[in-house]
């Protein structure tokens, strides 16, 4: 009898916890012209639960507040339960109450076509209109707060910005499991494949009809639906730190719907929703939304003793530059799993991958041919059309074999694609060793900064030449004027550097200067002599008209006359100019550094006279 009563008992609590059945849904459209849209109502099901009839959904004029409910048909079922291949379709049969400690849910895929210009004109005009399904309940089971609530999910279409929008869409399953105090990383990335609009992602609050919400327990909230892990003494207000090993706190990213945390209430089940908007350039050039979805789903945080999650190897972001192919491989990882001892370790999972991405002319290809884990190959070369500020996004999921419940972990790719740095060089003589130095970039939007170098046989300074604008070895003038002193060849290379790995780019000029009046040093180079030690200093002139005067300087001593030599010391570091002019009253003028050191002082030492004796 005490049996009885125990296992009537356990009935009626497993009854109370999955009466309802409701484990969440979303709402697309797609316009199919005309006026007509498609509409697509999926709702998932707690296998647990009762059987779900049929539902209908409803369209909500945003400007009177007018109402109209449509019947749905019902396109198809499908087992969505994340289990191994060995644990075969867990809700069977379908759409029927089955008895199980873990998570079993269907996908019921609706369908039903809104007429704007016939049975639903009257909504036409309405600027905004919302279109939402739902019903009784969520299951009992939920945890964190919304246990026993109606279900209600909806998306909007903006007519004011776009007649004729066809919403984003998931093409991935919501996610049902999450690993407890495992890194948590799973894709809710939606594609716009008809407009290839952009996309933000946002938590929001799950419904319970058009303005209710759930309600949730403790201090969760529709932020934070689940606990997740803090280090100790952590501030909050710092925000969650996705990137963290293992992730801190709980983060969406906006632009990828990347969602990142640690769960570590392991007896957990939540709730919550994801808000995609779907933006526009207007005729302005402004981002207007144009249309909104938003998956409401189930989820369960469980033990999984004997696995790891698997990985994704990839960075998280790249840099493309138009024109420029880009290969990518990306591997799956899976970790053995390596209990306390004396367990033996459990060999790493085979790992399987899919994608999901919204690029025009980028090819993803998985590999499985002859690995253990899938290793995904990305390739796109990116037209002058794809440059764009916002990313593109691939999401990648890596899926393993563990029983009954595989592990799943998602990341999110982004490629930016940058304008290429195309740059043109054009050199003109204007006089005897003055050049005129022009360089015509095609597209200035790159950030990059410039160097310039010029490779002589000179020292590295103003002797041998010099730019008019800067009066100095560099400049970052797209027009300027290269002002040569001295005869010989010299190669002008400039240097794009940009963060931009791609982008980088030189530009190498040679211009061979010659018939300039010219003196040198005979130390070429600056040099070094003995303090008060005189030296001789010979200036070799060419291309001169005879006769030639020299004008020696160095501090405030000066000589001028026609002899090409001098022959001084020096007590200290000097800077030694020699000017020339020839009898055409052309000038050239060079110079020579020199440093001083002192001479060494040498030690008498006393004689010493041997002793005998």
């Amino acid at each position: 009898m005490k049996k009885t009563l125990i296992l009537l008992f356990a009935i009626i609590a497993s009854f109370q916890l999955f009466a309802g059945h409701s484990a969440g849904g979303e709402v697309t459209y797609r316009y199919l012209g005309n006026k007509k849209f498609e509409v697509t109502v999926i709702q998932y099901r707690d296998c647990r639960g009762i059987p779900m009839n049929g539902i209908n959904y409803t369209i909500y004029c945003g400007t009177t507040g007018a109402t109209k409910t449509l019947s749905l048909t019902r396109i198809s079922i499908q087992d969505i339960s994340p289990t191994c291949a060995s644990v075969g379709i867990r809700c069977n049969p379908a759409n029927t109450t089955i008895s199980s400690q873990d998570i079993a849910v269907e996908e019921h895929l609706f369908k039903d076509t809104l007429d704007f210009g016939g049975n639903e004109s009257a909504f036409y005009g309405c600027g905004t209109i919302l279109i939402g399904s739902g019903q009784c309940c969520r299951i009992g089971a939920i945890t964190t707060g919304g246990s026993g609530n109606d279900f209600w999910v909806y998306s909007t279409l903006n007519l004011s910005n776009s007649l004729t929008n066809s919403s984003p869409y998931f093409n991935m399953p919501a996610s049902l499991i999450a690993l407890c105090n495992q890194p948590f990383k799973v894709s809710f990335q939606a594609i716009d494949t008809v407009d290839n609009d952009s996309l933000s992602y946002s938590f929001t609050d799950p419904k319970t009809s058009w303005t209710g919400k759930t309600t949730w327990t403790g201090n969760l909230n529709s932020l934070e639906p689940f606990t997740a892990y803090y280090p100790s003494g952590y501030n909050k207000s710092k925000g969650p730190s996705p990137d963290n090993n293992p992730p801190i706190g709980i983060y969406l990213d906006p632009e990828t719907g990347l969602l990142s945390g640690q769960p570590t209430d392991c007896n957990e089940t939540t709730i919550m929703a994801i808000s995609v908007k779907e933006w526009r350039k207007d005729t302005s050039g402004k981002y207007v939304q144009v249309g909104e979805i938003v998956r409401d789903f189930q989820m369960i945080i469980k033990t999984a003793p004997g696995n790891n999650y698997p990985n994704i190897s990839a960075n998280s972001s790249y840099q493309l530059c138009e024109g420029e192919r880009f290969d990518l491989k990306i591997a799956s990882v899976d970790k053995p799993f390596t209990p306390p001892a004396p367990g033996k370790q459990v060999l790493n999972d085979t790992v399987r991958m899919s994608y999901s991405m919204n690029i025009k002319g980028a090819i993803f290809a998985i590999d499985n041919s002859n690995v253990k884990q899938d290793v995904g190959v990305f390739q796109w070369t990116p037209t002058k059309s794809d440059i764009r500020k916002a990313p593109y996004i691939v999401n990648i999921t890596v899926k393993d074999n563990a029983c009954p419940n595989v592990g799943m972990v998602s990341r999110a790719i982004k490629f930016y694609v940058n304008p290429k740095i195309n740059v043109a060089s054009k050199i003109n003589k204007i006089a005897n060793g003055v050049y005129e130095h022009q360089l015509t970039l095609s597209d200035k939007t790159p950030s990059y900064i410039r160097l310039n170098s010029v490779k002589s046989e000179y020292p590295y300074d103003t002797r041998a030449y010099y730019f008019k604008s800067s009066k100095d070895l560099n400049s970052g003038a797209d027009l300027d004027t290269l002002i040569f002193n001295k005869n010989g060849t010299y190669i002008l290379t400039q240097n794009y550097v940009s963060s931009v790995g791609c982008n980088q780019k030189t530009i190498t000029d040679t211009i061979i200067v010659k018939g300039l009046l010219d003196v040198n040093l005979s130390f070429k180079l600056d040099t070094m002599v003995c303090k008060n030690l005189i030296t001789r200093y010979d200036a070799k002139v060419s291309n001169a008209k005879r006769p030639v005067q020299y004008t020696w300087t160095a501090g405030s001593w000066s000589q001028t006359d026609t002899i090409g030599y001098i022959e001084k010391a020096f007590d200290k570091a000097e800077t030694l100019f020699v000017t020339v002019k020839d009898a055409n009253n052309n000038t050239s003028k060079t110079w020579l550094n020199i440093g001083v050191f002192g001479l060494p002082e040498l030690e008498a030492l006393q004689d010493k006279k041997p002793v005998k004796e």
